[in-house]
Formats: structure tokens, C-alpha cells, sequence
């Protein structure tokens, strides 16, 4: 009798031993359940924020109509707070019900004088939330070196910059106002700026036109005939000063004979000569790009404000681009 209450007993415990064991492993298992639902269902929370920034991003109806413009505006020194971008219901998930994304500009800073696109937004999914930001340059790396001359022999990136400018600067939309002046020829071989303000135009030596510099001024000076073309800033005599901001491009060779001060971008697909004489009392601010020769460039000095307010006009210069994604 002793044995088998012993034995019975001995039963019992193995039994209670196995049932802990077997709850155990259930609710173990239970728990390893609900941790994989939720992995996944966070996973699945931050691919939505993540399909948001990018779809308002890379989708030319969101990217052309909303955030293009704006980064025209900003690039020129406008001041632009946050915005909110709104998805079209055919394009959110239908577990995710925040449907905008928040974009922002960032300002020049002490450490870092880029600008940046900085995206933001929130999903929701079964409960879920994420918030996620996206950010990223805004301009053609090119023109962010902080160098003043780029030219093609030491950067070889220039050429094929050149050539896509060269291509479609006829396609893009110039500014007008009653102190701007748009230039574009296609059919000239010599276009001087007087020391008296003045355009003149030329063909085959002889004047063709006469027009008045502005304060702010757009060369479009195109080669459509195949015969060398001059870009004339100044006559001989270099006593007077020429000043303006813009933009100039030329492709053809271009001579600087007056006191001359520019702001902007000046693009020569030729060769620069600079008076010597007039060195030391001219200045050009922003940037220049040539695939040519220049005989000085010490007056020339990188700024990056000018550069970004008439880069803009330039097929190439914008090229956003998202580069970190961080979950907040």
C-alpha cells in the first residue's frame, strides 16, 4: 500500500510537472506571437512613412506641382515656411489614415551652408505609429565645391554639365521686370556692353541693334551660324565701371577690358581674357564655368547666394535627392 501511494503520488507530481511545462511553452509560445504581429506590423508602419516621402518625392505629380517651385523660390533667398503636401486617396494605403506629408527647407548654418529638403510624416498602422524624416541636397553637386572656376581640365565633370546646358538653356523661362533684360541671339558674332550701359549687337561688323543695360541682365549669346562669336564687356578704355548681376552665357570667347563688377554665374564655352590693368578694381561674386582658357581669375570669389539665386535658371542645377531616412 505505502508503495503504491508512493507511486501515486510520484504520478501527480510528474503530471503537475508536465502540465507547468506545458503551459509554459504555450504561453512562450502566445508571447512569440504577438512579438512577430508587432514586428511586423511596426516593419509594415515604417514601409507606409517611408511609400509617403517618396511617392509626394518621386512622383511628378506631387514633385512638379508642389515641391519644384518651391525650390526655385527657396534657392533665391525667399523665405518659406513649412508646408503640408496632401496625398490623393488613391495613393494611401488604406490602413494608414495621415495623409500629408510636412516639407521644409533648411537655412544656411554656421557648420553647413547647403540648403537641404527635409520631408516628414507620421503612419499609423494597426496602432502602430511611425515618424520618419527624409532629407537630402537640393543643388548639382558642382556648383556646391566652393570653387569659383570650374573649368573641364580640372574637373572633367564640366564637359558633360556643359553640353546639357548647352542643349537646353534655350528652353528655360527667364525672369522679366522693369530692371531686368533678357538677351538671347542666335545669329550675332559680337555683342559688347559699352562703357555707357549700352547692348550693341552685331553681325559681319556691322550694328544691328542697341539696347540699355539693366540691373539685373540674362546673356543667352547662342553660336547658330558656326563662325567665332566675342562677348565684349567694355572698350578699350577702362576708366568707367560696368555692374550688374545674372546671368551670362556665352559660347564664344569672352573679353573683359572695363573696371567690371558681377554677381552671378558666367558660363563660356570659349576662352576669358581679362584686361590686366583693370584687375585690381574688378570683382565677379558667385561662380564660372568654362571649357576654355583664362589668363586671371584672382577677382573671382566663390558665393553661394548668387550662385543659388541665378543657378536656378540653369537646365541641371536642381537636383534633389534624398540621401538619409531616419526613424524619429
Amino acid at each position: 500500500m505505502n508503495r503504491q501511494g508512493s507511486v501515486t503520488i510520484l504520478a501527480l507530481i510528474i503530471m503537475t510537472v508536465i502540465l507547468i511545462n506545458a503551459a509554459y511553452l504555450i504561453y512562450i509560445t502566445k508571447i512569440e506571437s504577438i512579438m512577430t504581429v508587432n514586428s511586423k506590423d511596426k516593419i509594415q508602419s515604417y514601409y507606409l512613412a517611408e511609400s509617403k516621402i517618396n511617392k509626394v518625392f518621386y512622383d511628378d505629380k506631387y514633385y512638379l506641382n508642389y515641391i519644384y517651385p518651391v525650390i526655385k523660390e527657396k534657392l533665391q533667398n525667399m523665405s518659406i515656411n513649412s508646408f503640408k503636401i496632401y496625398i490623393d486617396d488613391v495613393d494611401m494605403d488604406k490602413e494608414d489614415k495621415e495623409n500629408y506629408i510636412t516639407c521644409s527647407f533648411t537655412n544656411y548654418t554656421s557648420t553647413d551652408l547647403k540648403r537641404y529638403i527635409v520631408l516628414e510624416t507620421n503612419s499609423e498602422y494597426k496602432g502602430i505609429e511611425t515618424s520618419m524624416k527624409a532629407y537630402g541636397p537640393i543643388v548639382n553637386d558642382l556648383y556646391e565645391l566652393e570653387d569659383s572656376f570650374l573649368d573641364s581640365n580640372t574637373y572633367p565633370e564640366i564637359t558633360e554639365l556643359l553640353i546639357n546646358i548647352k542643349d537646353n538653356i534655350s528652353k528655360e523661362e527667364f525672369p522679366s521686370g522693369t530692371n531686368i533684360k533678357v538677351v538671347k541671339t542666335f545669329h550675332n558674332d559680337k555683342i559688347m556692353i559699352t562703357n555707357d550701359k549700352k547692348i550693341k549687337l552685331y553681325r559681319n561688323n556691322i550694328e544691328v541693334k542697341e539696347e540699355q543695360i539693366k540691373e539685373r541682365n540674362f546673356f543667352i549669346i547662342k553660336n547658330e551660324l558656326n563662325t567665332p562669336i566675342d562677348f565684349q564687356i567694355g572698350e578699350n578704355d577702362n576708366s568707367n565701371e560696368i555692374k550688374f548681376e545674372g546671368l551670362i552665357y556665352v559660347e564664344g570667347n569672352l573679353y573683359i577690358n572695363s573696371n567690371f563688377k558681377f554677381r552671378g554665374i558666367m558660363i563660356v564655352d570659349g576662352n576669358t581674357y581679362i584686361n590686366p590693368d583693370i584687375v585690381k578694381n574688378s570683382e565677379i561674386k558667385g561662380i564660372v564655368l568654362s571649357n576654355g582658357f583664362i589668363n586671371d581669375k584672382s577677382f573671382i570669389l566663390y558665393d553661394r547666394s548668387y550662385v543659388y539665386r541665378y543657378g536656378v535658371y540653369l537646365p541641371g542645377f536642381i537636383q534633389p535627392r534624398l540621401e538619409v531616412y531616419k526613424k524619429l
